[in-house]
């Protein structure tokens, strides 16, 4: 039977695969950025049940992760592009669901796990 951690570890082995796909946030690409973001919620939701059952190496991992996310977001993305999102309420410290408004973002929301 799997851990969490190493399941956790599973899906952040996803996640990387998903950011080195390298999708860009405009209207082109506006569908083919859903999976990564669904994900990353999924990541968060685990981590904040799980928090004692993952190892901070782990932790480390996801926040190199984000980092690298948040990097090329912030190079490729085309600020007139804004998600047509109904019902949209998302609190901003889930900030790849704002991945088109970042610059609406601190730098504390920019880091949460």
């Amino acid at each position: 039977m799997k851990t969490i951690d190493v399941t956790f570890n599973e899906d952040l082995d996803n996640y990387e695969h998903w950011i080195d796909m390298g999708w860009g946030v405009n209207r082109y690409e506006n569908d083919d950025i859903f999976p990564i973001i669904s994900m990353r919620d999924d990541i968060h939701d685990t981590l904040e049940s799980h928090r004692d059952d993952i190892n901070d190496k782990s932790v480390l991992r996801l926040k190199e992760l984000d980092k690298k996310w948040l990097v090329f977001l912030e190079k490729n993305r085309d600020p007139s592009f804004r998600f047509n999102l109904s019902n949209f309420n998302e609190p901003k410290e889930k900030w790849w669901w704002w991945i088109d408004r970042l610059d609406e973002l601190t730098s504390e929301q920019k880091s949460t796990l």
